[in-house]
């Protein structure tokens, strides 16, 4: 199990962006696939603290209207690892 705090930097191509307080919890495990080589799932969730006033990239008008005081995501990955 891993977690982390941080800020996550919310931009548009056209925008220099927004930077917010941000954590994330996530959690992994490896299946051996022999002595040297593991399969690994791992999941990960992310939450982002945002201003629930308002929207996100205005700059003469709003480009994402907001309504709350999270941004969450998740995510999940599965890969190979190599022991040495």
């Amino acid at each position: 199990m891993g977690s982390g705090i941080g800020g996550t930097l919310l931009a548009l191509e056209r925008s220099g962006g927004e930077l917010h307080p941000s954590m994330n919890l996530g959690r992994g495990y490896p299946f051996m696939l022999g002595k040297h080589a593991a399969l690994r799932r791992e999941g990960r969730f992310y939450t982002t603290l945002i201003n629930s006033s308002g929207g996100l990239f205005c700059s003469g008008g709003c480009v994402l209207q907001i309504k709350g005081d999270l941004f969450t995501q998740g995510e999940g990955i599965v890969g190979v690892s190599v022991l040495f």
